[in-house]
């Protein structure tokens, strides 16, 4: 996921956020208007090679549209946000099945046309309904969700879902694979059209374009909540407990702490427990940056920024240990190297025998052959105290024991905190534009 400031500037601040359009040279604001099954359009589609996904090439394409089937809706990306967290869906895309979200257009020219051998990567952000056969999905309407990274209008197949206004899944054939996180789609407004937008507007729904935020979010309310329910990690009932949960004599590490996953998570457990003395001990925040903007000026438990360089130092170790915890809870948001080994060392020479917990949130944010993921999945493995964070079993699992309603309620609830209480500070917006190599160099 996003890495911190200055190993993500490629990705994360050059890339960090959208365009109004991926292509508005080619596709016109009025585009809703202009466009019918029979017209033949230019299109630009970004194709990441599989097996090594630092090579990419963007393909210029000409096509027309088929008519609409029922029960679909068409719509064109719009606003979209490009970060870290694109990167972990190409490395991790056999596995989380991501390469299935959005196949290959079949009239690309060889070989990028070759699924097994290319993919899109996604993207989440707006889109804008060019077109719709369900009754109550407005043409003209912007749509949240996960999109293709080009700019060919996407058909979508949606059932209402969660018993919500506004919700639907994707229950398209090829995405039966993914979990529900991935095919969800929320109606922005019927009242809201792209053409209409002002840049206010728009630079808001930029910034709430990805879904990293309410990762973090959900993550502090509950994995380590102290109100039910409580989830394991995995997105399990089973195998934590309140007390795995409890914060109250730990003290808590961040690698990667400038993140906006790490951000958010910090926001929210900051807030939480401004009025109780439910922990944590310390929060050692890890990052390329020390300026510690991204430290939650609410947060009422003690801080330290400290660089990558500074993990294997002694003060770090003394820090950490004048702060008597019982346990150290480790959260890994996709440090870089060899961090996590590096802090690892140092618990162990300044704490030995207290209790180290590690959970793995996001990857390094660092292109990697197959092989590579592959080795270090199976370094992974071999930390029994390790566990991996599955935020779209944690949605699903929450959803199922406080309800639809609640659970979107509070997550809508914490992300608008955390956006307008300087969550970001610190960030910039970079608008790009079409699909060009460029931007995701």
């Amino acid at each position: 996921m996003h890495d911190d400031q200055a190993s993500s500037k490629r990705q994360a601040i050059k890339l960090e956020m959208c365009r109004p359009s991926l292509c508005p040279s080619r596709v016109p604001r009025n585009f809703s208007s202009t466009m019918t099954s029979t017209t033949t359009m230019a299109y630009d589609i970004h194709v990441v090679r599989k097996a090594k996904i630092s090579e990419h090439s963007t393909i210029s394409i000409s096509s027309s549209l088929p008519p609409l089937p029922e029960n679909k809706i068409r719509a064109i990306p719009r606003i979209v946000s490009l970060t870290a967290n694109n990167l972990s869906y190409a490395k991790g895309g056999h596995i989380m099945h991501w390469w299935d979200a959005f196949p290959l257009p079949s009239h690309l020219p060889s070989p990028h046309n070759d699924a097994t051998q290319y993919g899109i990567v996604p993207v989440w952000g707006y889109a804008e309904i060019l077109e719709s056969k369900i009754a109550d999905v407005v043409q003209g309407s912007m749509i949240w969700g996960l999109w293709p990274s080009y700019n060919i209008p996407v058909d979508l197949e949606l059932q209402t879902a969660f018993e919500l206004k506004g919700h639907y899944l994707d229950v398209s054939r090829h995405r039966d694979k993914l979990w529900k996180f991935y095919n969800h789609y929320v109606v922005a407004s019927d009242k809201i059209r792209y053409r209409d937008l002002d840049q206010k507007t728009l630079e808001r729904m930029a910034w709430e374009a990805n879904v990293l935020p309410a990762a973090g979010w959900m993550l502090s309310r509950f994995v380590f909540g102290s109100s039910a329910p409580v989830v394991h990690p995995s997105g399990l009932l089973e195998g934590w407990s309140e007390e795995d949960a409890d914060l109250s004599k730990a003290v808590v590490v961040s690698l990667s702490a400038s993140g906006r996953t790490a951000r958010a998570f910090a926001h929210a457990l900051a807030r939480e427990r401004r009025e109780d003395a439910s922990g944590p001990l310390g929060f050692l925040a890890v990052s390329s940056s020390t300026d510690g903007s991204f430290i939650p000026e609410i947060a009422t438990f003690p801080t330290q920024v400290i660089q990558y360089a500074d993990l294997q130092s002694s003060h770090v170790g003394d820090w950490i240990a004048n702060l008597a915890p019982d346990k150290i809870v480790v959260l890994d948001f996709g440090g870089r190297g060899d961090s996590l080994e590096q802090l690892q060392h140092t618990l162990q020479e300044c704490l030995p025998g207290t209790k180290v917990t590690i959970i793995g949130i996001g990857g390094e944010a660092k292109a990697q052959s197959p092989e590579e993921i592959a080795d270090v999945m199976q370094r992974r493995a071999k930390l029994t105290n390790r566990m991996q964070m599955n935020t779209a079993r944690i949605q699903e699992t929450a959803i199922a024991k406080l309800g639809a309603e609640k659970f979107f309620a509070e997550k809508d609830e914490a992300c608008k905190v955390f956006l307008e209480h300087g969550g970001l500070k610190g960030l910039k917006l970079q608008w790009g534009k079409r699909c060009e190599r460029r931007q995701w160099d």
